[in-house]
Protein backbone atom coordinates (compact mmCIF):
# COMPACT_ATOMS: atom_id res chain seq x y z
CA UNK A 1 0.00 0.00 0.00
CA UNK A 2 1.57 3.66 -1.31
CA UNK A 3 1.30 5.75 1.86
CA UNK A 4 -0.33 9.52 0.77
CA UNK A 5 1.43 12.96 1.96
CA UNK A 6 1.15 12.92 5.38
CA UNK A 7 0.03 9.87 6.22
CA UNK A 8 1.89 6.65 7.35
CA UNK A 9 1.10 3.28 5.59
CA UNK A 10 0.43 2.31 9.22
CA UNK A 11 -2.55 4.63 9.42
CA UNK A 12 -4.02 4.10 6.06
CA UNK A 13 -4.07 0.43 7.31
CA UNK A 14 -6.39 1.35 10.37
CA UNK A 15 -9.63 1.44 10.21
CA UNK A 16 -9.95 4.88 11.45
CA UNK A 17 -8.83 6.11 8.02
CA UNK A 18 -11.35 4.64 6.24
CA UNK A 19 -13.87 7.49 6.17
CA UNK A 20 -16.44 5.99 4.40
CA UNK A 21 -17.75 4.37 7.94
CA UNK A 22 -17.92 0.58 9.42
CA UNK A 23 -21.64 0.22 10.07
CA UNK A 24 -24.42 -1.52 8.75
CA UNK A 25 -25.39 1.68 6.47
CA UNK A 26 -22.08 1.56 5.04
CA UNK A 27 -22.61 -2.52 4.06
CA UNK A 28 -25.86 -1.82 2.44
CA UNK A 29 -23.60 1.23 0.44
CA UNK A 30 -21.23 -1.37 -0.33
CA UNK A 31 -23.66 -3.60 -1.75
CA UNK A 32 -25.36 -0.99 -3.98
CA UNK A 33 -22.13 0.27 -5.59
CA UNK A 34 -21.03 -3.38 -6.04
CA UNK A 35 -24.61 -3.47 -8.18
CA UNK A 36 -23.91 -0.64 -9.91
CA UNK A 37 -19.88 -1.15 -10.53
CA UNK A 38 -20.38 -4.94 -11.46
CA UNK A 39 -21.31 -4.96 -15.64
CA UNK A 40 -17.70 -2.58 -15.62
CA UNK A 41 -15.95 -4.73 -13.53
CA UNK A 42 -16.65 -8.12 -14.96
CA UNK A 43 -16.34 -6.27 -18.51
CA UNK A 44 -12.38 -4.89 -17.58
CA UNK A 45 -11.80 -8.44 -15.81
CA UNK A 46 -13.05 -10.93 -18.93
CA UNK A 47 -10.74 -7.89 -21.23
CA UNK A 48 -7.62 -8.29 -19.08
CA UNK A 49 -7.94 -12.12 -18.01
CA UNK A 50 -8.19 -11.57 -14.59
CA UNK A 51 -9.46 -14.23 -12.04
CA UNK A 52 -11.61 -14.12 -9.14
CA UNK A 53 -10.32 -12.06 -6.08
CA UNK A 54 -7.70 -9.68 -8.05
CA UNK A 55 -8.49 -6.14 -7.60
CA UNK A 56 -7.63 -3.14 -9.79
CA UNK A 57 -9.55 -0.76 -10.27
CA UNK A 58 -9.81 2.33 -8.13
CA UNK A 59 -11.92 5.90 -8.39
CA UNK A 60 -10.40 9.39 -9.42
CA UNK A 61 -11.93 11.81 -7.76
CA UNK A 62 -9.94 14.56 -9.38
CA UNK A 63 -12.54 15.49 -11.76
CA UNK A 64 -16.90 14.51 -12.89
CA UNK A 65 -18.17 14.39 -16.13
CA UNK A 66 -21.21 16.65 -15.50
CA UNK A 67 -24.62 15.76 -16.65
CA UNK A 68 -26.55 16.93 -19.46
CA UNK A 69 -29.06 19.22 -19.06
CA UNK A 70 -26.99 20.29 -16.04
CA UNK A 71 -28.20 19.36 -12.86
CA UNK A 72 -28.17 21.78 -9.64
CA UNK A 73 -28.47 19.44 -6.64
CA UNK A 74 -26.78 16.47 -9.05
CA UNK A 75 -23.63 18.99 -9.43
CA UNK A 76 -23.44 20.05 -5.73
CA UNK A 77 -23.76 15.99 -4.51
CA UNK A 78 -20.60 15.34 -6.91
CA UNK A 79 -18.19 18.69 -5.88
CA UNK A 80 -18.94 17.37 -2.40
CA UNK A 81 -16.52 14.07 -3.01
CA UNK A 82 -14.27 16.04 -5.91
CA UNK A 83 -13.55 18.71 -3.40
CA UNK A 84 -13.46 16.19 -0.10
CA UNK A 85 -11.11 13.44 -1.19
CA UNK A 86 -8.09 15.69 -2.72
CA UNK A 87 -7.80 16.98 1.03
CA UNK A 88 -7.99 13.32 2.55
CA UNK A 89 -6.38 10.64 -0.07
CA UNK A 90 -5.27 10.36 -3.69
CA UNK A 91 -8.28 12.09 -5.38
CA UNK A 92 -7.08 10.64 -8.97
CA UNK A 93 -5.64 7.45 -7.40
CA UNK A 94 -7.63 5.78 -10.96
CA UNK A 95 -5.06 8.54 -12.54
CA UNK A 96 -2.03 7.16 -10.58
CA UNK A 97 -2.29 3.12 -11.28
CA UNK A 98 0.27 3.30 -14.56
CA UNK A 99 2.62 5.05 -12.17
CA UNK A 100 2.48 3.02 -9.33
CA UNK A 101 2.35 -0.13 -11.41
CA UNK A 102 5.44 0.54 -13.08
CA UNK A 103 6.99 1.57 -9.43
CA UNK A 104 6.29 -1.80 -8.17
CA UNK A 105 7.90 -3.54 -10.75
CA UNK A 106 5.37 -4.66 -12.76
CA UNK A 107 5.40 -4.24 -16.82
CA UNK A 108 3.51 -1.25 -17.75
CA UNK A 109 -0.18 -1.88 -18.00
CA UNK A 110 -3.37 -1.76 -19.78
CA UNK A 111 -5.10 1.25 -18.18
CA UNK A 112 -9.13 2.12 -18.99
CA UNK A 113 -11.38 4.29 -17.73
CA UNK A 114 -15.08 4.09 -17.60
CA UNK A 115 -17.39 6.95 -16.73
CA UNK A 116 -20.19 5.59 -14.26
CA UNK A 117 -23.53 7.24 -14.77
CA UNK A 118 -27.06 6.84 -15.39
CA UNK A 119 -30.51 7.95 -15.77
CA UNK A 120 -32.71 4.75 -15.85
CA UNK A 121 -35.61 5.18 -13.56
CA UNK A 122 -35.13 2.24 -11.89
CA UNK A 123 -31.26 2.98 -11.58
CA UNK A 124 -30.04 1.79 -8.34
CA UNK A 125 -27.49 5.03 -8.66
CA UNK A 126 -29.25 7.88 -7.05
CA UNK A 127 -29.60 5.36 -3.99
CA UNK A 128 -25.38 4.46 -4.54
CA UNK A 129 -24.82 7.88 -4.51
CA UNK A 130 -26.71 9.24 -1.72
CA UNK A 131 -25.51 6.35 0.18
CA UNK A 132 -21.73 7.29 -0.37
CA UNK A 133 -22.58 10.86 0.23
CA UNK A 134 -24.28 10.05 3.73
CA UNK A 135 -20.91 8.29 4.47
CA UNK A 136 -18.62 11.04 3.70
CA UNK A 137 -20.74 13.89 4.64
CA UNK A 138 -19.53 14.06 8.78
CA UNK A 139 -16.79 14.55 7.61
CA UNK A 140 -17.28 17.19 4.94
CA UNK A 141 -19.50 18.65 7.58
CA UNK A 142 -16.32 19.06 10.00
CA UNK A 143 -14.16 20.30 7.00
CA UNK A 144 -16.91 22.86 6.10
CA UNK A 145 -17.41 21.79 2.91
CA UNK A 146 -21.12 21.33 3.40
CA UNK A 147 -23.41 22.94 5.79
CA UNK A 148 -25.17 20.58 8.63
CA UNK A 149 -28.56 20.31 7.04
CA UNK A 150 -27.86 21.28 3.84
CA UNK A 151 -29.07 17.79 2.36
CA UNK A 152 -32.03 15.66 3.03
CA UNK A 153 -30.50 12.29 3.20
CA UNK A 154 -33.99 10.45 3.70
CA UNK A 155 -35.42 12.35 0.67
CA UNK A 156 -32.64 13.07 -2.20
CA UNK A 157 -32.47 10.38 -3.96
CA UNK A 158 -36.06 10.53 -4.72
CA UNK A 159 -35.20 14.43 -5.79
CA UNK A 160 -32.12 13.47 -7.54
CA UNK A 161 -34.21 11.22 -9.27
CA UNK A 162 -37.12 13.08 -9.68
CA UNK A 163 -35.01 16.16 -10.96
CA UNK A 164 -32.92 13.93 -13.50
CA UNK A 165 -35.78 12.14 -14.94
CA UNK A 166 -38.05 15.36 -15.36
CA UNK A 167 -34.77 17.42 -17.48
CA UNK A 168 -34.14 13.66 -19.41
CA UNK A 169 -30.91 13.74 -18.33
CA UNK A 170 -28.52 11.50 -16.34
CA UNK A 171 -26.14 11.50 -13.06
CA UNK A 172 -22.94 13.02 -12.96
CA UNK A 173 -20.20 10.42 -13.37
CA UNK A 174 -16.97 9.80 -11.72
CA UNK A 175 -14.51 7.87 -13.46
CA UNK A 176 -13.52 4.29 -12.51
CA UNK A 177 -9.96 3.87 -13.70
CA UNK A 178 -8.33 -0.10 -14.32
CA UNK A 179 -5.10 -1.38 -14.72
CA UNK A 180 -3.55 -4.44 -15.42
CA UNK A 181 0.09 -5.50 -16.18
CA UNK A 182 1.00 -9.33 -17.27
CA UNK A 183 4.07 -10.44 -15.97
CA UNK A 184 6.04 -13.18 -17.58
CA UNK A 185 6.37 -15.91 -15.48
CA UNK A 186 9.73 -16.22 -15.79
CA UNK A 187 10.40 -12.85 -15.17
CA UNK A 188 11.55 -11.86 -11.49
CA UNK A 189 8.92 -8.50 -10.11
CA UNK A 190 11.69 -6.02 -9.82
CA UNK A 191 10.75 -2.16 -8.36
CA UNK A 192 11.29 0.55 -11.56
CA UNK A 193 14.14 2.77 -11.04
Amino acid sequence: MLASPGISEDQMATSQSYIMGHDDRERRRLALQASVLRPITERFFEDAGIGAGMNVQEYDFSLWVPSWPASALNSRVMRVFVELFPKLTHANAGSRLHHWYRQAGFPAPRVSGNVLTDGAPDSRYYEWMVESLRAILPRAEQMGLVQPGEFDLDHIAEQLRAELLATESTAAGIIMMGAYSNKPASAPLEPAA
